[in-house]
């Protein structure tokens, strides 16, 4: 029987409760589920126990190995998998087709690499590699592309197809993805079908997100649409060895959507996977590539990207330059901005509001954009927090050197110099009202967990 489950982003007690029970499997992953600590991402033990208790089968589904990496993939993801594969009983992990950093730097984002026998032999090298360091069945995802078809030496398919059959990898196969390329002209949604070996699909994805600009984007934050019900439907009926579809949602997404409502669709995923006609086997066409729009050698194309995303020169080269005036620079641009400032409202409160009040959210926010994005948000908080203290304002500096302090979680004492009695400035902040106007005079306040409250206000 194919298994249907969801993805779980740890320390959610309601939805283990309400919607884990009609699980049968529950993907985890590694990146969503660690933290920081001393500047090292760790699943934490908590963490480890949650995972352990749930009871039902876990496979990993990974964002930050960047596998197309043309640098390096990776190691702190691989010593998350190390941590997941020695303490849980894992069935098989999985991967995207796809790359988040280039030469170690995050990009808040992920794109997709050129398909040519350069990037080919790349990824079937690390494919192996990883099967090799981790004995248990590993999957490749296709990814969702916002900008034109890089093309190359294969078609989409061909290109999963050879990365099979050289390394022996098998495949997971997102039929949102699918809908979301072949809705922003991306690829032919049957051609890529009647080409894919279906055969070596073992895991199926469904999931919806958004439109942007006419775009669809690959943000999981609703409930599936009948249609891709349909073409899941679809798939089953061609694809013989499946043993998993999950209903992918981001963790943010939760509330919103509601407990209930995430339990009903796993029933509602059930009946669909029930109902598909058993798989039979069909013949597979072979299409012609669309060669690679560009020029330069896989490591050049993608810092060309990575620059080009960040509002750096625009590198000379047919395909940036084509990427340089595409609406998909734009959504990529602000999808990325949109997680940081969801991410920061909720994790830097103060300093967020405060500049909220000055008008200069967005500047300091441009500016954290065109360094290096760091996916955790211990860093990415530290970053924010020194570019708001940068930006000129003086009060500004001094909330964001305050809401540091209450973020370092330490029993040693930081202390805070105010221009003023902070009570009234952080009661507004708390509450969304107005800046009061207030007196100068000169106070501090001294941080530490060890204090009742967090920290005690002195005039100085």
């Amino acid at each position: 029987m194919i298994r249907v489950g969801v993805n779980y982003e740890g320390r959610d007690p309601r939805l283990v409760e309400t919607v884990l029970p009609f699980a049968d499997i529950v993907e985890v992953t590694p990146d969503a589920v660690a933290t920081l600590r001393g500047g090292v991402p760790v699943i934490p033990d908590e963490t480890l126990r949650e995972l352990r208790a749930i009871g039902s089968p876990i496979a990993l589904h990974g964002v930050g190995l960047s596998i197309a990496s043309a640098d390096a993939m990776g190691g702190d993801y691989c010593a998350l998998v190390d941590a997941l594969m020695a303490s849980l009983d894992v069935a098989w992990h999985s991967e995207h087709l796809g790359y988040v950093a280039v030469d170690g730097q995050h990009l808040g984002t992920m794109l997709v690499a050129p398909r040519t026998e350069e990037a080919l032999e790349l990824i079937c090298a690390r494919v192996e590699s990883i099967r090799a360091r981790w004995a248990k069945p590993f999957l490749l995802e296709h990814v969702v592309n916002l900008f034109a078809d890089p093309g190359g030496d294969y078609t989409a398919a061909g290109f999963l197809n050879e990365i099979v059959r050289r390394s022996g990898c098998g495949l997971l196969l997102d039929v949102y993805n699918l809908e979301c390329d072949a809705h922003n002209g991306v690829c032919d949604a049957e051609a890529f079908l009647d080409e894919l070996d279906l055969e070596a699909v073992r895991e199926i994805h469904v999931a919806c997100g958004t439109e942007d600009r006419g775009l669809r984007v690959d943000v999981h934050s609703r409930i599936t649409r009948d249609e891709t019900l349909a073409l899941l439907q679809r798939v089953l009926s061609m694809a013989p060895n499946v043993e998993a579809v999950i209903f992918e949602l981001l963790g943010p997404a939760v509330p919103a959507v509601g407990y209930e409502a995430i339990a009903a669709e796993l029933r509602r995923v059930r009946a669909a996977v029930d109902a598909a006609v058993p798989a039979k086997p069909r013949p597979r066409v072979v299409h012609p590539p669309h060669p690679h729009g560009g020029t330069l050698p896989l490591p050049e194309h993608q810092r060309a990207m990575r620059d080009l995303i960040r509002g750096h020169a625009v590198a000379d080269d047919p395909y940036i330059a084509a990427a340089a005036a595409s609406t998909g620079l734009d959504v990529t641009r602000d999808t990325i901005r949109g997680w940081q400032r969801f991410r920061l409202d909720r994790h830097c409160r103060l300093t967020t509001a405060m500049l909220r009040r000055r008008g200069r959210y967005d500047d300091v926010l441009a500016d954290v954009a065109r360094g290096a994005v760091s996916p955790y948000i211990e860093e990415l908080s530290g970053a924010f927090l020194d570019a708001a203290s940068a930006c000129g304002d003086p009060l500004v500096a001094t909330v964001a050197a305050f809401e540091r302090a209450l973020l370092r979680d330490d029993a040693n004492e930081t202390s805070v110099e105010w221009p003023c009695d902070p009570y009234p400035i952080l009661g507004a902040l708390l509450v969304g009202a107005e800046l009061p106007d207030v007196a100068g005079a000169p106070h501090r306040t001294t941080v530490s967990s060890a204090i009742r409250g967090r920290f005690r206000v002195t005039a100085a």
